[in-house]
């Protein structure tokens, strides 16, 4: 018997719930739980997706640009 596809839970909702996580400070792991997804999808997200991957990568840098205010620096 054949298996039936999984939906695609990628929606802009999702991506959002991530990127703003990561942008806070969440972990890989975290981020992904709130999303309802596994840390293995947001892997594979970001390899399909260039645009998904700078996206992460700019929520990191708010991320760094927030703990270096933060910090004084």
């Amino acid at each position: 018997m054949a298996r039936k596809p999984t939906p695609n839970k990628r929606t802009p909702v999702r991506e959002q719930t991530i990127l703003l996580a990561i942008e806070w400070g969440a972990t890989w792991k975290a981020a992904a739980g709130l999303a309802g997804v596994t840390p293995r999808t947001l892997d594979q997200w970001r390899q399909a997706d260039p645009d998904f991957d700078q996206a992460v990568k700019r929520a990191k840098e708010r991320l760094h640009a927030k703990q270096r205010k933060a910090l004084g620096e």
